[in-house]
């Protein structure tokens, strides 16, 4: 599974996992910040990776509005800072559930047309 960090997230917390091997983007390394939802989510099935966000407001309506249209993504996960912060100073739990998301969801299709939370 490969990912893109939406705009809320640090690029170093891609770093750290590409470190480790796994292909993640942020979207503030790609020049996708100011993004509007809808696009970002569009850039992200287009380039055939999962969106992470910390927005589930609104990329759960986004998510529906796909699934009505019958258009396919490859993968949302929703995170939520009172289960897991994305704080650099804090983002060792988050880096941890990511490992484990990308670890149980090995292929690049996934998570295709679906979106999970990411849990403890």
């Amino acid at each position: 599974m490969r990912l893109l960090l939406d705009e809320h997230f640090s690029y170093l917390i891609a770093q750290a996992l590409r470190a480790d091997g796994y292909d993640v983007q942020a979207a503030s390394e790609i020049g996708l910040t100011g993004m509007p939802d809808e696009r970002l989510f569009e850039i992200a099935a287009h380039m055939g990776r999962v969106l992470v966000t910390n927005n589930i407001r609104d990329f759960v309506l986004i998510e529906r509005e796909w699934a009505a249209a019958g258009d396919v993504h490859h993968g949302i996960i929703y995170t939520d800072d009172s289960s897991v912060s994305r704080a650099v100073n804090t983002m060792g739990p988050m880096l941890a559930r990511l490992r484990r998301a990308l670890d149980d969801h090995p292929d690049d299709d996934a998570l295709r047309g679906r979106g999970i939370f990411l849990s403890g």
